[in-house]
C-alpha cells in the first residue's frame, strides 16, 4: 500500500499519526459502542444475549492497545466495520488509520475504509465528531490520495475523489 516514502512523506505520516493520537486520545468505546467481537456475533446472526456476551470478551479498554495488537485485524472476513455503529466506528477508526499509514495492506481494495468513513460522518452523525478529529481524517485521506500505491493507479483515485468531494473543507 505505502511503499518507498521519502523523508518528507515519512515526516508527514508521523505528524498525522501524532495528530491522531492527540485528537482521539479521550475516545472510548463507551456503553453504546459496538465492540469488535460483537461485530462477529452480529455477522453470525447471534441472539441479542450472545452479542452482549461477545461484547464483554473484548479486553481492550483503549483504542491505542489495538495499534500494535497482532491479533486484531481491521479488515476481517467476518464482522468488522459492516456490523458496527457510529460510536464503535469512532473508537476503531484511529488504530485503523495508523495501521494503514504504517503500511498495513489488509484493506480489501483501495479506498475500502472510505465507504465506512463516509457512512459514519454523514451530516446527521457529525455531532459525534470533534473538529480536530475530522481534520485528522481529512489529513489521512489527503496523504493516502498521494501515497497509496494501489489507489494511485485507480481511475479515479478513491482517496482523491473523497478529498475533492468533501474532505478538503476540513484541511487548514
Amino acid at each position: 500500500m505505502l511503499h518507498d516514502l521519502d523523508a518528507a512523506a515519512r515526516a508527514e505520516r508521523d505528524s498525522i499519526v501524532a495528530d491522531i493520537h492527540a485528537s482521539f486520545k479521550d475516545v472510548t468505546r463507551g456503553e453504546r459502542g459496538i465492540s469488535w467481537n460483537e461485530c462477529v456475533a452480529r455477522d453470525n446472526y447471534e441472539s441479542d444475549e450472545a452479542c452482549e456476551a461477545a461484547r464483554h470478551t473484548d479486553s481492550d479498554s483503549r483504542w491505542t492497545e489495538l495499534v500494535d495488537d497482532p491479533t486484531w485485524f481491521p479488515f476481517p472476513g467476518i464482522g468488522g466495520f459492516s456490523f458496527i455503529n457510529a460510536e464503535g466506528f469512532r473508537y476503531y477508526l484511529p488504530p485503523t488509520m495508523i495501521r494503514l499509514l504504517r503500511g498495513d495492506d489488509s484493506e480489501w481494495y483501495p479506498g475500502h475504509l472510505l465507504q465506512d468513513i463516509s457512512r459514519f460522518t454523514e451530516p446527521h452523525l457529525l455531532d459525534l465528531w470533534w473538529q480536530p478529529q475530522l481534520r485528522c481524517i481529512a489529513r489521512f485521506i489527503a496523504f493516502m490520495a498521494r501515497h497509496d500505491a494501489e489507489a494511485r493507479f485507480e481511475e479515479p483515485n478513491p482517496w482523491s475523489e473523497a478529498i475533492n468531494r468533501r474532505w478538503r473543507a476540513h484541511l487548514d
